[in-house]
């Protein structure tokens, strides 16, 4: 049976989650006073536009944390976990 797969990307969100955790609620915090977070586009006039993202997009981007290979991880494991699971008997 294969090892366990790497999961650094995981590891990294955890490593973070004591942090990330109180900004991700003051900002639904912010969000549900309608209060939102703009960013200038590059025209002449510096109009603020809404940024679009997510609260998960956004910290996964301040930590530098890639989510398609988190997602990626998450389902390797789980196959890992349903292999192991098969393998053993106890389906």
């Amino acid at each position: 049976m294969p090892d366990l797969p790497a999961t650094p990307e995981l590891d990294k969100m955890q490593n973070v989650k004591h942090q990330s955790q109180p900004i991700g609620e003051f900002m639904e915090w912010l969000w549900s006073r309608h209060i939102v977070l703009a960013k200038y586009e590059s025209d002449e006039e510096m109009r603020p536009r809404p940024i679009s993202y997510s609260i998960e997009q956004l910290l996964a981007d301040f930590f530098e944390i890639d989510l398609k290979k988190v997602e990626e991880k998450k389902r390797a494991v789980l196959e890992y976990l349903r292999n192991r699971s098969t393998s053993d008997g106890s389906s």
